[in-house]
């Protein structure tokens, strides 16, 4: 269990940071090193504009690579990228649903402490 917590502790702190390492190394790799791409990617905002815009799979299609080193480089871009968000939106999930059971949990105590004293229940957030 104790390398479990060690594990998610190391994820939750630094995959956020490998996640935005790899957009900004990305961008540059694009950028700066495939010759011939900049067709596709003339400036930087263009190039970092593209990097966001496939990594959350929006993919408008009017900024792309042109050269075969240019598509073999996207598709490992996407597969590597795709793990390392899953990773980040799994995290967020299970924060938002055990932030919600703490909520439900905390409401289910004050409505059996209010029951159990004869008074009645305070209103709930949704009636007010």
């Amino acid at each position: 269990m104790r390398r479990l917590n060690q594990l998610s502790d190391f994820i939750v702190t630094y995959i956020p940071w490998l996640f935005l390492g790899y957009l900004l190394f990305s961008a540059w790799f694009l950028h700066v090193h495939l010759t011939g791409e900049h067709i596709a990617f003339r400036t930087w905002i263009d190039t970092t504009y593209f990097v966001f815009i496939t990594i959350l799979t929006i993919g408008y299609g009017d900024v792309f690579p042109t050269t075969d080193a240019g598509k073999s480089y996207v598709i490992v871009f996407i597969l590597v990228g795709a793990c390392l968000g899953s990773v980040i939106l799994g995290y967020v999930a299970e924060w938002v649903l055990a932030t919600q059971e703490r909520v439900m949990e905390a409401l289910a105590r004050r409505l059996e402490v209010c029951t159990t004293q004869g008074s009645s229940p305070p209103p709930s957030p949704s009636s007010a």
